[in-house]
């Protein structure tokens, strides 16, 4: 009968998680860099005023690698920790920073932003709808505002390119919020970012 393969000691999975650790170090190092060579290279090219938000390529990201994960890292980990590089990404192109309008549970929206945009960009508390839609129309800004029965902020907001108003705000899918996919967030918001309306619009 052949031998059972022993356990590796405690000491010796220790040392390879430390292994990992610095090699992960080096690997967000890079992309760091990398992100301020994007910005260097939007400069260049005139379009250095421009916010680098982009929902629908972080979405087809985050779908890549939740298919291409293995059997031991959970989606959830997988979303929070790319979520938090991107943000942080975007935070090093320019300026970025969210204003929240959670109505009745404010601290819940809070929640869910920083979940969704993570820890990078400045994120602040509006007392009202509209004023977290007009922080959106600056430079850099990102609006979330709660869908609540007794607020139909989305239905005062107009879009800037074509100033015909915009269709009824859905909440996010699981995979935006930065949930797990398949799991149900307790509550919703609708983020609008801010690019600002079109020169010789304002």
């Amino acid at each position: 009968m052949a031998e059972s393969k022993s356990a590796p000691s405690l000491e010796a999975v220790r040392a390879r998680i430390d292994a990992i650790d610095s090699e992960l170090l080096k690997l967000v190092d890079e992309r760091s860099a990398l992100a301020r060579e994007v910005a260097a290279a939007k400069a260049a090219a005139g379009d250095a005023g421009g916010f680098g938000l982009r929902p629908a390529r972080e979405t087809q990201v985050l779908r890549r690698l939740l298919a291409a994960r293995g059997a031991a890292a959970r989606p959830a980990l997988v979303v929070r920790i790319w979520r938090e590089l991107m943000a942080d990404s975007l935070s090093l192109q320019g300026p970025f920073h969210v204003s929240v309008w959670g109505g009745r549970d404010p601290g819940r929206a809070m929640e869910l932003t920083r979940m969704r945009f993570g820890a990078a960009p400045q994120v602040r508390q509006a007392a009202k709808p509209e004023e977290a839609l007009a922080a959106a129309r600056t430079r850099g800004g990102v609006a979330v505002a709660a869908l609540t029965p007794d607020s139909a902020w989305w239905t005062s907001a107009r879009c800037w390119r074509t100033r015909s108003p915009p269709p009824r705000p859905r909440p996010a899918k699981p995979i935006g919020s930065g949930c797990a996919p398949g799991a149900r967030p307790r509550s919703c918001a609708s983020s609008w970012p801010g690019r600002g309306p079109p020169r010789g619009r304002r």
